[in-house]
């Protein structure tokens, strides 16, 4: 290959120098030449990804190059079949793109030496032929940042230990959960075979063992975080050209029938389990009088309970975003009890942290009631206030939430039907159904 400048003329005007062979002369010019561009069958769906920028034509193995220029795709015609010499003519392309004037790259076949051009020197002085640029041999990838820069023919446990090691600013849980995910999905697909030779096909196979016992959410945690994540990188680093998780549809999850607990019938629940647990009545009072979940009671000291303030500093413990909650009219006495049996001590838990799972389920059982579960009481806080008429931005505030569409979405549909009837009762009453009639009646026909 060889690169000849040639004067500068006007933008858009071809330059040509003489070929060694029709066919194999490729001209470059400041504006793309229209020509370039395939014929409607070639873009048929049987071009086929090789490299960045760079297509190779079925039917006859020709190599094509696409660049992008305000938006649009402009195709190019190597007029070779070897990847590595594309390769090179491609990025001769785009260092002659930046030159200026106009510059031309003459394509030798394989194994013809290039005939130097005459270079005009100083009178009366022979004239001596330019240097070829020479093209620097290839060089092993440099890792960028520590990260491994995968080749082509690696397997899935290799893309499982490059992920591992990129994902230390996961929170540990995370990393904990991701890694049984590869462990499962590992039971029915063989990890040691090329990611390349991974397809929908095995993927599906793998969707319908995986649906075997588990929850549609827990198959597609499975798919598309632990396995997608894999993708990502194979992607990334230009292994695969599409995920073969694109086409594969999701798990199609089914709305549990959650139940809470009445708001009156939630205090006798915690006032029976009081009487058996009384550390365990505190964790249930907070649930119940304050809506909030069990990782934000287990993580409250004494210091973030102000009663000055009329106020209590809870922080989420999936995001970490903090969130204050007052203290309520019916919880003032709660906090009165902690308060007096010296709990609020500063850097101390308030509560010696224990599941109330199975104290919750015994209450039920001893009260006669359905066997709710610990985090009804949390529903039951929300559905609550929204009975009363407080506002959901509030509501939302309270529970740590950006702003209340969830409120809505998850919470507004557990409708209490005694609160429903006395909302209906609130369209009329009988007797202005009747005055209405008789105004009817009244008007001419």
């Amino acid at each position: 290959m060889v690169e000849h400048f040639l004067h500068t003329e006007m933008p858009g005007k071809e330059q040509s120098v003489e070929p060694h062979a029709e066919s194999e002369r490729v001209t470059v010019s400041t504006e793309f030449c229209p020509e370039f561009t395939p014929a409607k069958r070639v873009r048929s769906g049987r071009l086929v990804r090789i490299a960045r920028g760079l297509y190779r034509y079925g039917p006859n193995g020709t190599i094509y190059w696409c660049r992008t220029n305000n938006g649009k795709n402009f195709w190019k015609n190597l007029q070779t079949t070897d990847r590595t010499r594309a390769m090179a003519i491609s990025a001769f392309n785009l260092y002659t793109g930046g030159q200026n004037g106009n510059t031309e790259i003459t394509v030798l076949p394989v194994g013809m030496s290039p005939t130097p051009l005459p270079c005009s020197g100083l009178p009366g002085q022979p004239s001596e032929p330019e240097p070829r640029p020479t093209i620097a041999p290839a060089s092993a990838p440099v890792p960028i940042g520590g990260s491994e820069v995968l080749p082509r023919g690696i397997s899935l446990n290799r893309l499982v230990a490059r992920f591992k090691s990129e994902s230390q600013h996961l929170a540990t849980a995370t990393r904990e959960k991701l890694d049984s995910h590869f462990k499962i999905a590992s039971r029915y697909l063989d990890f040691e075979r090329d990611v390349v030779g991974v397809k929908l096909a095995d993927l599906r196979l793998l969707k319908s063992k995986l649906s075997e016992g588990r929850k549609p959410s827990s198959v597609n945690d499975i798919l598309f975080k632990a396995l997608g994540a894999l993708f990502k990188i194979a992607l990334e680093d230009e292994i695969i050209d599409r995920s073969p998780l694109e086409k594969l549809a999701h798990s199609r999850k089914v709305e549990p029938d959650r139940q809470q607990p009445p708001w009156e019938q939630s205090q006798a629940i915690v006032d029976s389990i009081w009487t058996s647990s009384s550390e365990t009545g505190l964790i249930v009072g907070f649930m119940r009088n304050f809506g909030v979940g069990q990782a934000e009671i287990k993580y409250l000291l004494g210091e973030h309970i102000n009663t000055d303030a009329n106020v209590i500093h809870f922080r989420r413990k999936k995001t970490g975003k903090p969130f204050d909650v007052p203290i309520f009219p019916h919880a003032k006495s709660f906090i009165e009890a902690l308060k007096a049996e010296r709990r609020l001590q500063v850097g101390k838990p308030v509560v010696a942290w224990r599941n109330p799972r199975k104290a919750f389920a015994t209450a039920c059982e001893r009260l006669n009631l359905p066997s709710y579960g610990a985090r009804a009481l949390r529903r039951c806080f929300i559905v609550h206030c929204l009975q009363e008429g407080i506002d959901p931005r509030l509501v939302a505030k309270w529970q740590g939430h950006r702003d209340a569409k969830l409120i809505f979405s998850v919470y507004g549909k557990y409708i209490d039907h005694d609160y429903e009837l006395a909302q209906a009762g609130k369209l009329g009453s009988s007797g202005t159904n009747a005055a209405v009639a008789k105004n009817m009646s009244a008007r001419p026909c």
